[in-house]
């Protein structure tokens, strides 16, 4: 299943990630070796387009936050 995100909420998950990474003194290397994955896979998340649901679960076990912290939800 492919979920289509709007532009601002792309935007926010692509912020909360860098935003997190950088809280947990990670560099996107280090970030993209605790995913087995490469570096610049971490940039394009941050700059051009926000990752599929199974890596925001990952990321969120890395980061240690719940998915509500990463992706934006409208209340």
């Amino acid at each position: 299943m492919v979920i289509h995100l709007s532009a601002s909420a792309d935007g926010a998950i692509r912020k909360a990630i860098r935003t997190r990474r950088h809280a947990c003194g990670l560099s996107q290397a280090q970030l993209a070796d605790r995913l087995g994955i490469h570096p610049p896979a971490v940039s394009v998340w941050e700059k051009k387009r926000a990752p599929g649901l199974p890596t925001l679960v990952a990321l969120a076990a890395i980061f240690e936050c719940s998915m509500d912290d990463l992706i934006p939800v409208r209340r």
